[in-house]
């Protein structure tokens, strides 16, 4: 239990109180003899020796810098020592929390491009001093210090910005840390993994609540999922599942708080890049088919978008300044999910045929639907695929009335699907980097825009490959 204190008793030196002195929850504190005196429940004086410091200039209390003695405190069992300041109690929405893993995407850009003014909140946006990712087996100081990223951006900065700039109740700061490590699949990062990965997100989270007694998390953050789809991992999805409830699990628990903490993650858009070209056929690397049916199933997990649509450094690596967009997509939809309890990206909500002609409404729509060969280069069909037992192909793709309209050269057929964006386009490294990779032209017209470099932050359709109903 936690006992607020709202008197305190001054004694001589060498006198200690007598049990009417002092009631349950208050303190007896005498300076001169570096003593705090307490009434246990069962009405017995308990004494805490060279607990304060004799310096009459100062009067703090030592063990632990918890500040001048004059200050209202806290007997709070729960704690060790079990002495607070009321002001390491600040309100449940002071400090928010995000944590933060996955393999070398997680870890940051890789483009060498230099990024300046990630620092936009210096006594807002925090995190533990090494960070603001671990990588590897790096074990981060406990220290908070301000966020500062490093040569390899992370989304951190324009991430907890954004939180800052479209969150209601945040009085204090945010702090994000997390840990990565590139090239490892899931059953390497979870919880029990052999990288330990798993194991120093939470010991990051211990230290924080040490500091931040009454923070909460409002967010994880996952960028992950390469070498799931290289692996062939077809049960990624529920992997994500047992990821998020573990995380909720754990990080509630050094927390305290009740509601659940959501999971944010981004779509794989590089199958191209390791040469998965096969198009709707094909059924490997499956990981972007899985993180969507994640979304889809799972209530605590999050599609935030496609990656497609951002620069590319390698064959999957984004480049720093897409990093930082890449946040600001996850700050996006960390804010609709904080005013109205879900965020949905824009994807198909139904698919439907007859005749000659498939038709394809969505969720996640702002504005009307456009097809953009500017920002992302025209992909065959606009990056839609079909395929059914009767060989049909597309004759033709529109929008009409905000659905998109697959016309057929044919009736369709039996064990219809279609798909977007998936495993198509070019592959290899200088066709991911050129844009010519795995994409598709689909967006809506959401005036959101960058406070990065004022571009426009359009929904990319996901990626996806489904049954014609």
């Amino acid at each position: 239990m936690s006992l607020k204190i709202t008197h305190k008793h001054s004694t001589s030196p060498g006198t200690p109180p007598t049990a009417g002195d002092v009631d349950v929850g208050e303190l007896a504190i005498n300076a001169a003899d570096a003593e705090i005196y307490t009434k246990d429940t069962d009405g017995n004086i308990q004494t805490f020796r060279n607990a304060v410091d004799t310096d009459a200039a100062t009067q703090t209390l030592v063990t632990n810098q918890l500040g001048p003695i004059r200050t209202p405190e806290v007997v709070d069992y729960n704690r060790s020592p079990i002495y607070q300041l009321e002001s390491s109690y600040v309100d449940s929405q002071a400090t928010w929390l995000f944590a933060h893993t996955g393999q070398s995407l997680a870890e940051g850009g890789v483009g060498g491009d230099a990024v300046t003014g990630l620092t936009p909140y210096p006594t807002n946006v925090v995190m533990l001093s090494g960070g603001p990712v671990g990588l590897n087996t790096q074990t981060l100081s406990s220290n908070i210090v301000t966020l500062a990223e490093k040569s390899r951006v992370t989304i951190a900065s324009s991430y907890m910005r954004n939180v800052l700039d479209d969150a209601v109740g945040v009085s204090d700061d945010v702090l994000f840390h997390g840990q990565a490590w590139g090239g490892k699949n899931y059953n390497d990062l979870k919880k029990g993994g052999s990288t330990g990965v798993y194991e120093k997100v939470l010991a990051q989270a211990l230290l924080i609540n040490q500091q931040k007694l009454d923070a909460i998390y409002k967010g994880l953050s996952i960028i992950h999922g390469e070498q799931d789809g290289l692996d062939g991992n077809t049960g990624y999805a529920e992997n994500l599942a047992e990821w998020q409830s573990d995380f909720n699990s754990d990080l509630k628990g050094i927390t305290g708080q009740s509601g659940n903490i959501p999971t944010f993650l981004c779509q794989v858009s590089s199958s191209s890049g390791y040469g998965f070209t096969g198009g709707i056929t094909s059924t490997g690397f499956p990981t972007q088919l899985e993180q969507l049916r994640a979304h889809k199933t799972y209530a605590d997990i999050f599609l935030v978008c496609p990656k497609y649509h951002l620069d590319y450094f390698d064959h999957s690596h984004i480049t720093n300044n897409a990093q930082r967009i890449l946040g600001e997509y996850y700050a996006k939809a960390f804010a609709t999910y904080t005013s109205t309890g879900t965020w949905e990206p824009l994807r198909p909500a139904t698919i439907t045929g007859a005749g000659n002609q498939v038709v394809i409404s969505f969720t996640g729509r702002v504005g009307n639907l456009a097809f953009d060969t500017s920002l992302v280069n025209a992909a065959t069909h606009q990056g839609f695929a079909y395929y059914d037992d009767s060989a049909n192909t597309i004759s033709s793709v529109n929008i009409v009335s905000n659905q998109v309209v697959i016309t057929l050269s044919g009736t369709i057929g039996a064990n219809a699907i279609v798909s977007y964006a998936y495993n198509n386009g070019d592959g290899g490294a200088a066709n991911q980097v050129a844009g010519n990779g795995a994409r598709g032209n689909l967006r809506d017209s959401d005036t959101a825009v960058s406070s990065f470099n004022g571009a426009r932050l359009y929904n990319w359709c996901v990626i996806f490959k489904e049954a014609v109903l």
